[in-house]
């Protein structure tokens, strides 16, 4: 198989992330245990899921990162190096790692296993990024305050590759490294456990320093509250181009706590941008944008890339927006000639209409006229169950993991 020009990596937060994240076309995926990732909150996720996941990922002939990117303390370290034993034996593609005594352990117990230096390193120039390459590291993952510009200097004089951050959540503080959640929730970002606290609603009106008279911070408020914090989210689709032309490698999407529904329909949009880019016929589609502002967020920034935002472009002042017209409705298990079997992920119900997320499909309006298990017909499928959808047409090209997404009222209406 010819390798891909560009990679697109994917967040998998469990193995059902992982598998509709390579479905839907990414070339790799991250993911990693809680105790040592900055996504402490997985509880789906241990050693027994992450060992299957690097099995199927290898039969899928696509690669898999392992996330060991905390920043340890003391007490870590013995479960760090028995770890790193149990990675060694299992071969991932890359261990992504931050801190130095991470790689320190790693070229001694996985010494077989690449090394990629996480965003978290704030690897935000080239003499930095020179010194881990020297140290072993096959992979810099940039900082999220590095410019494109920027990024065309390490391409100049870097063989090594080059991985970026391209869709997803923002921090307001440097690449992520903040203290807030420590401080007010006794929960550390630096340990995988963030509560988002630059997120959450605060009623102030403005900030003040003492000794500065008459020199406002504006907090802006509406009926929703103040979020003065809360970043923009990162969306680079229009300007992958420039990203590929800078010598970026690797396209990287944050979210490994979203649900599949989001991760579909992101990763499916990228897949088909590089691709594009690929075949050298790149146009912005509506139908990207489209996808992307249809999930919740806090409106879209390009972030660092074009240079600090010294206006108003970086920060969003309201709660997270949510336009979400096509909920999940479950995931395809099996296509028969007269039906799909659904794993629902919510309430269906005979006469709902549903769209599935597959090229050329994305629009084309199903109606189920039947719900049905081997033995009896329903009318209703809760979540977690398992039925057939008798639908009120043919259904062409749908395969299994394909997302299937229930109409909400608003679109019918249009």
């Amino acid at each position: 198989m010819k390798a891909k020009k560009y990679e697109l990596l994917a967040p998998a937060g469990n193995f059902e992330k992982l598998q509709i994240a390579l479905h839907y076309g990414a070339d790799a995926v991250y993911m990693g245990i809680p105790e040592l990732s900055l996504r402490g909150k997985m509880k789906d996720m241990n050693l027994d899921v992450l060992k299957e996941s690097i099995d199927y990922v290898k039969k899928q002939n696509k690669k898999i990162y392992v996330t060991m990117n905390i920043f340890p303390h003391n007490k870590d370290l013995p479960l760090i190096v028995e770890n790193l034993n149990i990675l060694e034996e299992w071969k991932p593609h890359a261990i992504i790692f931050s801190d130095p005594a991470v790689l320190r352990l790693a070229k001694k117990y996985a010494p077989s296993i690449p090394l990629h230096i996480s965003t978290q390193a704030n690897v935000t120039n080239v003499e930095a990024a020179k010194f881990w390459v020297e140290l072993g590291v096959e992979r810099i993952i940039l900082a999220r305050e590095v410019s494109i510009e920027e990024i065309k200097q390490f391409r100049e004089e870097l063989d090594c590759e080059l991985e970026a951050f391209v869709h997803g959540s923002l921090c307001i503080a440097y690449s992520g490294k903040c203290y807030m959640s420590a401080y007010m929730a006794n929960r550390s970002a630096n340990k995988g456990e963030c509560t988002n606290s630059c997120r959450w609603k605060y009623t102030v009106y403005y900030l003040k320093e003492e000794t500065r008279d008459g020199q406002f911070f504006p907090v802006y408020e509406d009926d929703r509250g103040t979020y003065v914090m809360s970043s923009k989210d990162l969306c680079m689709i229009e300007h992958l181009p420039l990203l590929v032309e800078a010598g970026v490698n690797s396209f990287k999407i944050e979210g490994r706590m979203k649900g599949i529904n989001y991760l579909a329909g992101v990763v499916k949009t990228y897949r088909e941008a590089i691709d594009s880019i690929e075949k050298q016929n790149f146009i912005l589609q509506e139908k990207w944008l489209k996808e992307l502002n249809m999930f919740s967020n806090r409106g879209y920034t390009t972030g660092m890339y074009f240079g600090p935002h010294p206006d108003d472009g970086y920060q969003h002042h309201g709660r997270s927006r949510n336009t979400l017209e096509l909920g999940l409705a479950g995931v395809v298990q099996q296509v028969d000639d007269d039906g799909v079997w659904l794993l629902a992920r919510d309430k269906i119900y005979i006469n709902d209409s549903i769209v599935f997320l597959r090229n050329g499909l994305e629009e084309e309006i199903f109606t189920i006229k039947e719900i049905r298990t081997s033995n009896k017909s329903m009318e209703l499928l809760k979540n977690a169950e398992i039925a057939k959808l008798i639908l009120d047409k043919p259904i062409p090209n749908v395969q299994p993991l394909d997302i299937a997404r229930k109409i909400k009222e608003p679109i019918l209406q249009k």
